[in-house]
């Protein structure tokens, strides 16, 4: 139950980017929420795809980023989501352990022994980048899913046998609009709480007479 609650409180530092993201007339949906879950592999992949460090989001379609690590295996996780009629998604992850990583495929993941992918591009939507959460934050992407069309969410381990036993948690939220004019990079958005939090100090530190101390 403890556990559980700290995977929620870790979200309190993305709800300003969610609300954010949500002002102006854009309306999400939970669309799936894990609360945490033990990793148990369903399937095996050869290789997996490079950590590119560039989470996937709505300005664009991510382009493959390639695969490491094959022919080794390593064991994978799926889970099924349904966007309804919201074609904008938001995924968040967490990872504490950076055990794993996360990425999205269109109706359906089939990896094969077959070089020089292996199948890992079959499919393909989009990535997380990397493993691991973000300054104690899950981590998070975007994806554009305009046929509204199922998604496969596919947790990888970094190492063969590396995820046995490790908790992670999904949090999926679906989008009518993506309302950006430019999406901002996942780190701009976790850093906005903080620059308003700062924002809020220094109006008090004004109100007690050293407004010029901050204004010089």
């Amino acid at each position: 139950m403890k556990k559980r609650e700290n995977w929620r409180r870790s979200l309190i530092g993305l709800a300003l980017a969610t609300a954010l993201a949500t002002a102006g007339g854009a309306h999400a949906a939970t669309l799936l929420d894990t609360g945490l879950n033990t990793f148990a592999a369903t399937g095996e992949q050869y290789g997996h795809l490079i950590l590119d460090q560039v989470p996937s989001d709505w300005s664009e379609a991510k382009p493959f980023p390639g695969i490491e690590g094959a022919p080794d295996r390593f064991g994978y996780q799926t889970v099924t989501v349904n966007p309804g009629d919201r074609p904008y998604i938001q995924i968040m992850f967490d990872d504490s352990a950076a055990a794993f990583l996360v990425s999205a495929y269109g109706t359906a993941f089939a990896p094969e022994n077959v070089e020089p992918t292996y199948g890992l591009d079959v499919n393909y939507l989009g990535d997380a980048g990397s493993s691991g959460n973000f300054y104690g934050n899950p981590q998070f992407f975007q994806l554009y899913d305009p046929g509204l069309e199922p998604l496969v969410l596919v947790i990888t381990e970094m190492e063969y046998g590396g995820g046995k036993g490790r908790e992670f948690a999904l949090l999926v939220e679906g989008f009518y609009d993506r309302e950006y004019s430019e999406v901002p990079e996942p780190s701009t958005l976790l850093l906005v709480g903080v620059g308003l939090g700062g924002m809020a100090l220094l109006r008090r530190k004004g109100s007690m007479g050293s407004a010029g101390e901050v204004a010089g």
